[in-house]
């Protein structure tokens, strides 16, 4: 077998609020490798700012679209320092457009955002995989 579609880089991430954005933008250097129609991304925000963000905590700029349906469903993990994961039992990295959002799962019956706690020293850290 060869691997005959095989691509990595970097990208750039911004990270945003649902309801407002950081009064200064927030970005980092993310990095992807696709083989197939595999993908996998990761990004990480260290010691940001986020003063002004508010609402669902969101990273745009994910380079490579995701598959519909089913197929571009992301899995993944994120570290979260300074946001509000309300009291969650696990947490999910959804792909949508282009976006990345983390959904926090609590008492095994319902599921939130992630929300931004705006302020100084904040982190996050996201790597998701999905299907084109």
């Amino acid at each position: 077998n060869a691997l005959d579609d095989y691509e990595e880089g970097t990208w750039t991430g911004t990270l945003k609020g649902q309801t407002s954005d950081p009064s200064t933008p927030v970005t980092a250097t993310g990095y992807y490798t696709k083989i197939g129609r595999l993908v996998r991304v990761s990004i990480d925000f260290d010691n940001v700012n986020t003063t002004g963000a508010a609402g669902r905590v969101e990273v745009h700029g994910v380079p490579i679209t995701q598959g519909t349906g089913a197929a571009g469903a992301a899995s993944g993990n994120a570290a979260l320092y300074n946001f509000n994961i309300h009291s969650c039992n696990g947490i999910s990295v959804q792909h949508f457009n282009g976006v990345l959002f983390v959904y926090c799962s609590r008492d095994q019956n319902t599921w939130v955002n992630a929300t931004h706690l705006a302020g100084t020293n904040r982190y996050l850290q996201i790597t998701a995989t999905y299907h084109t």
